[in-house]
């Protein structure tokens, strides 16, 4: 029994780890650069008014199940917000809803330094 549960832990953790690295591939750079790819910024308008990246649109997390029909056009979305949290409950809703390119861009400051600049 204990070794069964010590495989079946093994084989978990292995997923998860194989998981965290397939998301760490994202080429955000690249990706933000290909046609048919949407930068999402979920926060408040008047976060989004205060700054943001210019080639993004504001669609706030409360109003984002709204906003599926539009973005079914999209090839990659890639959601953004201040910190990574609320980007990353829109990722997770559109992976639910059954999107598959859908990506957590994490905080747009430093997203904007680090893959568009």
């Amino acid at each position: 029994m204990n070794r069964t549960f010590f495989v079946f832990l093994a084989i978990l953790l292995m997923t998860m780890f194989t998981q965290c690295a397939q998301q760490q591939q994202v080429d955000f750079k690249v990706l933000a650069q290909q046609p048919g790819t949407i930068i999402v910024d979920v926060r408040t308008v008047e976060e989004f008014d205060a700054g943001h990246i210019p080639q993004s649109i504001n669609i706030p997390l409360h109003e984002i199940e709204e906003a599926v029909e539009y973005l079914e056009g999209y090839k990659n979305i890639i959601f953004i917000c201040r910190s990574g949290n609320r980007s990353g409950q829109a990722t997770t809703l559109f992976k639910e809803l059954g999107f598959e390119h859908v990506y957590n861009g994490g905080g747009w400051e430093e997203f904007q330094r680090l893959y568009l600049e």
